[in-house]
């Protein structure tokens, strides 16, 4: 008999335990189902705040190409795309000093010194004062530089002007 009542007892500890989980568990899901949609909806409504906000991208349109000697400044709505240099000085000196020269070729961007191209000239070639060799030491200019409107430009040192490509900034 005791056996018999240890047995129902057991069960209804089992029933109970396992009636309490269940119930427990589907509290949990449901809490836990609650904050996934919460979330969801803070996605949702910050995403269609962002493009409602115009954070979007924009793009560009080709207006002109131009070349910049004397200080000019990007006009609103437009990007310049700095692409090269037009030196007004030769890459190399024509005199052989016994350490080598060096050329820099700087452009000013917001009334900054950008060294925008360096040569070094070394060696004498056939004893007759020329330089030899000439090797570019330092150089930005492989890459472009992207100047937003109110940015101001102007050729410097060793330089004529500088090519640039203007862009109008499309919504």
């Amino acid at each position: 008999m005791e056996s018999v009542v240890m047995v129902v007892t057991k069960n209804l500890y089992i029933k109970r335990w396992t009636k309490m989980y269940l119930f427990h568990s589907v509290d949990l899901w449901k809490e836990s189902y609650i904050w996934a949609m919460r979330i969801l909806s803070a996605l949702l409504f910050l995403g269609a705040l962002l493009l409602h906000s115009g954070l979007h991208s924009q793009s560009l349109s080709f207006s002109q190409a131009k070349l910049v000697s004397q200080t000019e400044t990007v006009p609103s709505g437009r990007v310049w795309k700095v692409v090269n240099i037009l030196p007004s000085a030769r890459l190399t000196t024509t005199t052989f000093s016994s350490g080598g020269s060096t050329r820099d070729f700087i452009i000013t961007i917001n009334g900054q010194t950008v060294y925008y191209l360096s040569a070094e000239s070394r060696g004498n070639l056939n004893g007759n004062g020329q330089t030899g060799i000439t090797s570019v030491t330092e150089s930005i200019g492989e890459a472009p530089i992207w100047l937003p409107a109110g940015t101001t430009l102007a050729a410097g040192t060793n330089v004529h002007s500088v090519s640039v490509l203007e862009f109008i900034v499309n919504p």
